[in-house]
């Protein structure tokens, strides 16, 4: 799957093969359960979690890709990566006095299982 990437005003693409086999994948949806509860079941219902979540394992290698060209350690470019894109530490679950109420442990496992098949 080839996965158009938006970066500053250029535009690149990055094929993305298996991108479930990726901890990006697992690691992004654990997030945004965590972070964006609600938004993360509306994807799900509307078929769109699997492209939002390839979108994202596109993000995150394609900035790997940069990172080690410019030189870092790869454990610095993924720290990077994760920070910035994966799972940012400032999202609601940390930073909100407020934090999103989880969804119940049913559907959190039924989209768990779904992200972890095929």
């Amino acid at each position: 799957m080839v996965i158009p990437i938006l970066e500053g005003p250029s535009f690149q693409e990055i094929e993305v093969h298996n991108p479930r086999s990726s901890r990006f994948w697992l690691d992004h949806l654990q997030w945004m359960l965590d972070n964006e509860p609600q938004y993360t079941l509306e994807l799900l219902r509307q078929k769109g979690l699997e492209k939002h979540l390839t979108h994202k394992v596109g993000q995150a290698q394609l900035a790997m890709v940069h990172l080690r060209k410019r030189g870092l350690p790869r454990y610095k470019a993924e720290e990077l990566v994760y920070l910035n894109i994966v799972a940012p530490p400032d999202g609601p679950a940390l930073m909100s006095d407020n934090p999103p109420e989880p969804l119940p442990a049913h559907l959190e496992l039924k989209i768990l299982d779904w992200a972890m098949s095929e």
